[in-house]
């Protein structure tokens, strides 16, 4: 009877963890002064205000992005993606979070293009990332979406003036707090 108590108990928390995992969160941060910034520049969005301080023995490597690496292997990488990237020339790119983190369901963009976001959110988001939770806060020039991880964490960035680029910025290994002073406070 425990057992099955138990078991019940068990799948009761992972149903309502999948129930809970396509709420978006409004989050409002505020500016903070962390001294001298770094300025990382990627495409036409890609901009990021870094603390110097915060980039001490990192490793600053471009590509095709920015990926910054820290002695203790943790980095956030920055990319800019657009809708040819994935084949959908002319989509507004702006929104694409909205699809990958299961916020919209449904819009004007091509079937293929939701269904393709739908089965990527599943393996990049939900499987990969397991966020804890999605934020959604307002950037200088547009809006962040936030899938923040306990290892991992997953934010993109859409200017309100270009639907036809935003930025992907990829995190492995770094706490919450040290994310809102390396990314959060550069793009608010």
């Amino acid at each position: 009877m425990i057992y099955r108590s138990a078991l019940f108990f068990l799948l009761f928390c992972i149903s309502l963890n999948s129930a809970l995992g396509n709420e978006a969160i409004k989050f409002q941060y505020e500016k903070k002064d962390y001294g001298p910034t770094l300025i990382l520049a990627s495409g036409l969005v890609g901009r990021l205000n870094v603390p110097v301080a915060e980039l001490e023995g990192a490793k600053i490597i471009p590509g095709a992005g920015i990926t910054v690496m820290f002695p203790d292997r943790s980095y956030f990488s920055l990319e800019v993606l657009t809708s040819e990237d994935f084949g959908y020339k002319g989509v507004d790119i702006r929104s694409w979070p909205l699809y990958l983190f299961g916020i919209k369901e449904s819009g004007p963009e091509p079937e293929s293009y939701i269904s393709e976001l739908k089965k990527s959110k599943k393996f990049v988001i939900d499987l990969d990332i397991s966020p804890e939770e999605v934020r959604i806060f307002e950037t200088s020039s547009g809006t962040g979406y936030w899938a923040f991880g306990k290892k991992k964490s997953f934010i993109v960035l859409v200017d309100e003036n270009n639907s036809n680029q935003i930025l992907v910025v990829k995190i492995e290994s770094i706490s919450e707090e040290r994310i809102e002073r390396l990314i959060i406070n550069g793009v608010i």
